[in-house]
């Protein structure tokens, strides 16, 4: 029965930190995201500056 016990707590140890790790990615990924679309647009402006000061 003790082995069993033990057994379930590192299951849910395992889950726990897996959870936190997928978790951990998905906040990263977005982050990057974010930067990427910032990016994206702060080019877009500075190309629209350029044609109309032309």
């Amino acid at each position: 029965m003790t082995h069993l016990a033990v057994a379930y707590l590192g299951m849910l140890v395992a889950i726990a930190l897996w959870t936190w790790t997928v978790t951990k990615r998905s906040r990263r990924l977005d982050e990057r995201l974010k930067a990427m679309e910032r990016a994206v647009e702060s080019a877009g402006s500075v190309e629209k500056t350029l044609a109309e000061s032309e």
